[in-house]
């Protein structure tokens, strides 16, 4: 659909028209519904019980605390939990109304993201659908920093000598014979001897 904008001249705003129209047997004409959200077809009483816990978490934090920002990942976990808690027959909260808290969190952090509201490491879940997406979802600071000392002591062993009996990455011609002796020394210790 090809949207135009016409500007309205007493107060600024633009209302868009896809150039389709549906006409009303009263005469009436409105832009064509195709393509757009249907909000009324979404259970009022699921936006109820749902408004009953933004209700409740506006009481027990702040009421736009939310939006302040939290990683996707948390509300994934806690979505997954309660649908759990839910799947095993617990009732004593409303679990499903929970659920669906979490998951209109995460789509709100989506939609930030794309408006660049929110920087988009809050979308830390996981991508394993490309190479690149499952290398950029491993950026947890603990194995980077593993990486980082494996590198600066693959760099260290690189110029120190080896040991007799010690592994190397050499090429095979310069790889020494390691002893009998070195190599089963403590065999009889072994675990499972």
């Amino acid at each position: 659909m090809d949207i135009k904008e016409f500007v309205t001249t007493d107060t600024g705003y633009s209302i868009k028209d896809s150039g389709v129209h549906h006409d009303f047997n009263s005469g009436s004409r409105r832009d064509s519904q195709e393509g757009k959200p249907f909000p009324d077809l979404i259970s009022m009483f699921m936006l109820k019980r749902l408004g009953a816990h933004y209700a409740a978490g506006a009481k027990k934090y702040a009421a736009r605390n939310w939006e302040l920002g939290q990683p996707t990942s948390q509300y994934i976990r806690s979505c997954l939990r309660h649908l759990i808690e839910y799947m095993i027959g617990k009732r004593e909260e409303d679990h499903l109304a929970a659920a669906i808290w979490n998951l209109a969190g995460a789509i709100h952090n989506e939609e930030l993201v794309k408006l660049g509201l929110y920087d988009k490491e809050i979308l830390d879940t996981p991508d394993y659908t490309t190479a690149d997406g499952f290398h950029q979802t491993i950026k947890v600071p603990a194995l980077k920093e593993n990486a980082k000392r494996k590198a600066e002591q693959d760099a260290k062993d690189a110029h120190e000598p080896k040991q007799e009996g010690e592994c190397s990455n050499e090429s095979p011609s310069e790889l020494r014979r390691v002893p009998a002796k070195t190599m089963f020394n403590d065999w009889a210790f072994m675990p499972g001897r």
